[in-house]
């Protein structure tokens, strides 16, 4: 599977949502809408990075209003206090999208979709998966260094749009993408949980390329026990030899089919 290649969308402006009492039921479901997100290739702002960032930028919309409504008081009743980013953890790993829409327009990305917490099990789980936890809050502190950093030149730009201003931009934006595509990818390890193996090896490695033992082709090592997502079949990953798999922090590559039992 090809995860690079998904296309997907965002929204910030929020139209409604709907709060379901914590004693009534478990479940939280919003939706919202927002764009458009111009295109700017000059930039950096092609469509490619447009669809990621509206994507990311949607969910963590829908997950924003989810803290403060569902995701808090939950662990509130439970005595547990979260900090800021542990509740932006949970909310954007809880979070399932559906009814995703991306319009491309002349003036840019347009994009609407439905968030809905399906149960609080989900966020117990999630809260205790340390490496989600860790690997989303680094990943969006350095999505906020960038921000800092893109301020400058973007300003820069605005006031003389020349070819050399444009570059001082592209620099910045082109680093983006690996941010983006990490927080896709704990989307996906979150959204599709039917489609897992567990890590049956201490060490476990996790490389760019299939059966590559270069070191610079390491992206990291796994634990026994560990759960990756997979969209590869038992009988594709026995007779490759490898399996494509995403790990809860977003981290994405090839490991062994050895090295791994299939729960699906």
């Amino acid at each position: 599977m090809n995860f690079k290649n998904a296309v997907i969308g965002i929204l910030a402006a929020v139209m409604m949502s709907s709060f379901v009492n914590l004693a009534q039921a478990a479940s939280f479901t919003i939706r919202a809408q927002e764009g458009p997100f111009a295109l700017q290739e000059e930039l950096g702002y092609d469509e490619n990075h447009q669809n990621y960032k509206a994507f990311i930028w949607l969910k963590r919309s829908l997950a924003e209003k989810a803290v403060a409504e569902y995701v808090t008081p939950y662990f509130q009743k439970k005595g547990i206090v979260l900090s800021s980013e542990q509740a932006d953890a949970v909310a954007f790993g809880a979070m399932e999208i559906s009814d995703l829409r991306v319009v491309l327009r002349l003036e840019g990305v347009m994009a609407a979709a439905t968030g809905t917490i399906v149960d609080e099990s989900k966020m117990d789980e999630i809260l205790a998966n340390q490496k989600y936890i860790d690997g989303y809050i680094l990943t969006m502190r350095s999505i906020y260094q960038l921000d800092r950093e893109l301020a400058e030149p973007e300003m820069k730009y605005m006031g003389n749009p020349n070819p050399e201003n444009a570059r001082e931009v592209r620099k910045v934006t082109s680093r983006y993408l690996h941010p983006f595509f990490k927080l896709h990818c704990m989307h996906v390890y979150w959204q599709e949980q039917d489609f897992t193996v567990t890590v049956t090896q201490d060490d476990a490695k996790i490389t760019e390329t299939p059966n590559n033992e270069n070191p610079d082709c390491l992206v990291t090592t796994v634990t026994n026990g560990e759960l990756l997502h997979t969209m590869t079949p038992r009988s594709d990953g026995y007779s490759n030899g490898y399996v494509n798999v995403i790990t809860a922090d977003g981290e994405q590559g090839y490991i062994s089919s050895t090295a791994v039992k299939w729960n699906f």
